[in-house]
């Protein structure tokens, strides 16, 4: 029988021990089976937990394996890092190329920015090699100098005041120009005119010393190699203006003969030329004159019309003496252009020669009023050529240039868009230039189409120094010069098209053409062409002098054929106009020269002396030394005069005095030989082949435009090589890259995953190690604190 755990004496006790036993046995039976759910929830989420950590432990080691690839890539990342840099290297130079003249000009010059062109006038440039480095000095143009004197001497002032007291007369100017000289004697008239104030008097009787007043503050030198430059160098400020004589007499400056002198006032440049530096090719000086404005450069020109005498020449005068025409240049020219001033004209018109000067230069047109050929007409006529043929030669330009070139047509003068200005015995000649590969057409410009093929042009063909007329440029042509006559005008479009250079116009007999003949054929193919030819053009060329005509149709022709560059400088020719209307009387005012072949001199002038039986034996042997000379390594001229050749030079020498050209009479020289080998099914394929080369400098510098522009393309097709090795490397970084993105884009999706059972791992946590030990302490509580009982034994007797 079990014992009891109550107490008797109190009342009720045992009544109240069992409702305590009963609630703590309750408490007890509800933290055990809280317990065991514990332990089955533990076991439960540690199962459920295997499953995902093995799916993470393998994401992971996938990631793993990608990031391994991903590292072996480390040399592709090197080698794409090195083709990349030589990309951008590549890139980067081809950028600095087109626009080093730009950056150097506005650094070099260090001159106000403007939105005038700048009209950059002639220097003479001299070099020396000395210890230290490679000298060069500045020397002004006849251009820039100025030898005017204002001032008249008290017997100026007399012979000046009769003529106007006589009332002038050829007596009278033949008086003055003979004592004074003609430009001089223009000026003293004009001096002395009594509706003019009077004249400024010569005090010391010494004229004013020459000087160059429109000179650059200061030169930049810059020497190249292959086109790179290798050295630059700036000299002083040059103290303006700047006197070439000493006051009293014509005693030179005293830079213009010592070298420190000439360093210290700015008109000589030291270059640095470092030890071992590669031949310079080129040197280039230089400046920008800040203050000039359109009144200096006006009144230096016209200062030159009293002095040395100033005139516009027509198109086409000779400039230079040759055996069958003399230069337009003589003392009876000088005298009538003087005449000219004191006789004075009228403000040049629209399409006149002197308009034509001042617009391009941005000066007033008034400056050329007084000039000799200001008023020679010149734009009407090139209009009327170049719509001539343009309609003989329909559709040529169009198939070459594309419709772009249709709008500009009207703005291409193959002479230029001014005329050429003669200052004493030196002719200048004026033209708008720019940099064709960095050319970028403006908004409503007509030449805008061509930018595109400038830069083609520019890059295949530059410097356009190098390229030699005979040999001419692209966008037109191939094949060889052909003979046209009358009969060929309605083949015309398709023979400008086969030859690289102006056809050989000839007479319908075959003999040279003449002007007339050539008007006759280009008009006679405008008139077979759609649009109808304007008569008034007709006329008008019909007016002109046959060699004029002949000249003006040539020149027009040549456009329409081969001559990419009258269509370069009608471009900008337009952008220049633009600019003068925008800033009227803006000039922009500077000086630039250049130096060809520069390197220190390692031979003697002269190696030897060679004995001739006559003058003009002496002057073949000359022309031939030097040719020799000049070919070192060449056996071009290493001649062979033996009676053979001889016989045959004299056979050659015959031919062209009897009318036929060189190029003729050698050429049937190869093709009678070829004939007589055999081999005349060839002949039409050699008729294809370049011209033979006489081994001038021209066709030197030819050859070595030919290497660059091979060096060119190889450099070209290596940078596409470069950029697909780049673009190859770059697509498989893009792949490890994208590789490396999904391998993440799993690790997040199985650490989402996971995140639920961390939770539970946590909470299991907290379970285990807060929970489960505070209940197990609760029934220990309880536990202590069960009722105590007293037991009392009893003893049963049982019978």
């Amino acid at each position: 029988m079990r014992p009891r755990d109550y107490d008797d004496s109190e009342p009720g006790g045992a009544q109240k021990y069992r409702e305590r036993l009963a609630e703590w046995e309750r408490r007890r039976d509800e933290l055990a089976a809280a317990c065991t759910a514990a332990g089955q929830e533990l076991v439960t989420r540690q199962q459920l937990a295997v499953a995902p950590a093995a799916w993470l432990a393998a994401t992971q080691a996938a990631l793993i394996a990608s990031m391994a690839q991903a590292s072996q890539l480390a040399s592709a990342d090197a080698e794409l890092a090195a083709v990349v840099t030589e990309v951008t290297r590549i890139d980067g130079f081809l950028a600095d190329v087109r626009q080093a003249r730009q950056t150097a000009t506005a650094r070099l010059l260090d001159g106000p920015v403007t939105g005038a062109a700048i009209t950059l006038l002639p220097l003479r440039l001299e070099s020396r090699w000395l210890d230290d480095g490679l000298y060069v000095r500045v020397y002004p143009d006849d251009l820039l100098i100025r030898t005017h004197d204002e001032r008249l001497t008290a017997d100026e002032i007399t012979w000046g005041t009769h003529y106007w007291a006589v009332g002038g007369g050829d007596i009278a100017w033949l008086q003055l120009s003979r004592r004074y000289g003609p430009q001089r004697a223009a000026w003293i008239i004009r001096a002395c005119d009594p509706a003019r104030p009077g004249p400024q008097a010569r005090d010391d009787g010494w004229p004013r010393p020459a000087g160059a007043d429109l000179l650059p503050d200061r030169f930049a030198v810059v020497a190249y190699c292959a086109g790179e430059p290798v050295a630059v160098a700036w000299g002083a400020d040059v103290a303006g203006p700047l006197e070439l004589t000493v006051p009293g007499g014509p005693t030179p400056a005293e830079w213009t003969t010592d070298l420190p002198a000439a360093v210290a006032a700015g008109m000589a440049v030291r270059l640095p030329v470092p030890a071992g530096a590669p031949p310079i090719d080129l040197v280039v000086a230089i400046g920008l004159h800040t203050g000039a404005d359109a009144r200096s450069l006006a009144d230096l020109i016209t200062a030159h019309a009293y002095t040395d005498g100033l005139e516009l020449l027509a198109d086409g005068t000779p400039t230079n003496n040759a055996v069958a025409v003399n230069s337009a240049f003589s003392p009876e020219r000088q005298a009538a252009v003087a005449r000219l001033l004191v006789s004075g004209g009228s403000t040049p018109a629209d399409g006149t020669a002197g308009a034509e000067l001042a617009d391009v230069l941005g000066l007033p047109r008034d400056t050329f009023a007084d000039i000799e050929g200001a008023a020679t007409v010149r734009s009407p006529l090139d209009a009327a050529a170049g719509l001539l043929v343009g309609l003989a030669a329909e559709g040529v330009m169009t198939a070459q240039l594309g419709t772009a070139a249709d709008p500009l047509r009207p703005l291409v003068r193959p002479g230029g868009p001014a005329p050429v200005l003669r200052t004493g015995r030196q002719p200048y000649a004026l033209l708008p230039v720019t940099d064709p590969g960095a050319w970028v057409a403006a908004p409503g410009e007509l030449g805008a189409g061509l930018s595109a093929l400038m830069h083609r042009w520019a890059v295949a063909y530059a410097p356009a120094a190098a390229t030699d007329p005979n040999v001419p440029v692209p966008p037109i042509g191939g094949g060889v010069p052909r003979r046209v006559t009358r009969a060929d005008a309605a083949d015309l479009p398709e023979l400008l098209l086969e030859s690289p250079q102006s056809v050989e116009w000839t007479a319908p007999d075959g003999t040279a053409h003449s002007g007339d003949d050539l008007f006759a054929l280009l008009t006679a193919a405008a008139r077979r062409a759609a649009t109808p030819v304007p008569e008034a053009a007709v006329t008008v060329l019909a007016d002109l002098a046959p060699h004029d005509r002949a000249r003006l149709l040539a020149g027009h022709l040549d456009a329409a054929s081969h001559r990419f560059d009258p269509w370069v400088t009608a471009a900008v020719t337009e952008r220049l106009t633009a600019s003068r209307v925008a800033h009227p009387g803006l000039v922009a005012l500077g000086a630039v020269g250049w130096l060809t072949d520069v390197a220190p001199r390692t031979q003697p002038v002269s190696s030897e002396h060679v004995l001739a039986p006559s003058l003009g034996h002496a002057a073949t042997a000359a022309v031939l030394r030097s040719a020799y000379l000049g070919q070192t390594g060449s056996s071009s001229f290493d001649l062979d005069l033996s009676s053979r050749r001889v016989r045959q030079a004299l056979w050659l020498l015959e031919a062209v005095r009897a009318g036929q050209p060189l190029a003729a009479v050698l050429g049937y020289q190869f093709e009678r030989d070829l004939a007589d080998a055999g081999l005349q099914p060839y002949l039409a394929a050699f008729r294809k082949l370049t011209r033979f080369h006489t081994g001038t400098a021209l066709e030197a510098l030819e050859d070595v435009r030919r290497a660059r522009q091979v060096a060119l393309q190889a450099a070209q097709a290596r940078l596409v090589e470069l950029r697909a090795a780049a673009e190859a490397a770059r697509a498989a970084v893009g792949a490890a890259a994208a590789a490396r993105a999904a391998g993440q884009g799993r690790l997040d999706q199985a650490d989402a995953v996971a995140a639920p059972y961390d939770q539970m791992s946590a909470a299991l946590t907290t379970v285990v190690g807060t929970e489960i030990p505070t209940l197990v302490a609760e029934l220990a509580a309880i536990d202590a604190g069960r009722p105590q009982s007293r037991r009392q034994a009893f003893t049963l007797q049982v019978p």
